[in-house]
């Protein structure tokens, strides 16, 4: 099963989830929903198309 990581960030209160940096996949389908963060739909639609999620550190942004 193929991997999309994600990173949550908390911006003035409100947890964003956002495409790891370094992942070419997470940014596709962010650049295919048309915006910077996944909603929960989002995350769900993912999900159904056969991805695994796995969340990274925020501050660290890194990547096994």
């Amino acid at each position: 099963m193929p991997v999309v990581f994600l990173t949550i960030k908390i911006v003035y209160g409100v947890p964003k989830i956002y495409p790891a940096t370094l992942d070419l996949t997470a940014n596709r389908l962010a650049r295919l929903t048309g915006t910077k963060t996944f909603s929960a739909q989002n995350i769900a639609d993912i999900r159904a198309l056969g991805f695994e999620i796995q969340y990274n550190d925020a501050y660290t942004d890194a990547q096994v």
